[in-house]
């Protein structure tokens, strides 16, 4: 890895005031300051763009949809399109990073040789203080991302991801509405297919906030939507039955195991 490589940033906003400024200001604390944060906003009518403007930072780039696109596929693929730096990063805008997570997954791509790493999440409920969350003393071992590990269960949470710009500036996050809440999803197993397995590092590195009215939230709507993916993957009817059965026992599992919740 060259030491001075840039990394662009790809935040989509929409109507995100109570947090956005959290989320800007945990990648501009970034350890790694090569970087530029590309904001994309989609037609916000709360103040969400006036509170990206109050940032004076000049790696700071903004940029405002003509119309609402009503999710955030298209706002992260002109952020792609926009992008000026050798590797690309996204974050949701009430999601927040870890200072060292850059420069841990950068370390990562070069010594592991891989084109894409993840991590793990810590998962927020509700407004708070992100400088006493991260435990940057956790040892960044990784393992292995494989797209038959996604076809049973979306892993790899959209915030945690840093990519060579060079993988996926022919590939586009689906904007058809039917997957606002599963586009990462279907853009990870497309990124998968082709180039194979990547890495994720086995430490929090992201703040996943959690709407409990949100789409996530909802099980049945999400479960439908995972099938609009798997079918987008050619999946046939026997195994389709199978993947979405195996994601409902590890769905269930994870929520009643997972005990990182703040």
């Amino acid at each position: 890895m060259n030491s001075v490589s840039l990394v662009s940033v790809v935040l989509p906003v929409y109507n995100c005031e109570r947090y956005i400024s959290q989320s800007i200001n945990s990648v501009l604390a970034q350890s790694y300051k090569n970087l530029e944060l590309i904001i994309i906003d989609d037609c916000s009518t709360d103040n969400t763009l006036l509170i990206c403007k109050e940032f004076v930072d000049s790696r700071v780039r903004i940029f405002t949809s003509s119309e609402n696109s009503g999710g955030p596929a298209r706002g992260r693929n002109l952020g792609v399109q926009l992008a000026l730096g050798e590797y690309i990063a996204f974050i949701d805008a009430d999601d927040i990073w870890s200072p060292i997570k850059l420069c841990s997954q950068l370390q990562i791509l070069a010594y592991e040789n891989t084109y894409m790493v993840s991590s793990k999440k810590i998962i927020i409920k509700n407004f708070l203080n992100e400088d006493c969350i991260f435990d940057e003393r956790k040892q960044m071992d990784t393992t292995e991302v494989s797209y038959k590990d996604l076809l049973i269960l979306n892993c790899i949470p959209n915030s945690s991801v840093l990519i060579r710009k060079s993988k996926i500036i022919n590939l586009k996050f689906e904007e058809d509405k039917k997957f606002i809440g599963v586009e990462d999803h279907k853009m990870w197993l497309d990124l998968h297919k082709i180039n194979g397995p990547s890495k994720q590092a086995n430490t929090n590195l992201i703040g996943y906030r959690v709407d409990i009215g949100g789409i996530s939230s909802n099980k049945f709507k999400m479960l439908v939507k995972r099938c609009y993916v798997l079918k987008s993957q050619n999946i046939k009817s026997l195994l389709l039955i199978r993947f979405v059965i195996s994601f409902l026992f590890i769905y269930s599992y994870r929520m009643v195991s997972n005990a990182t919740r703040l």
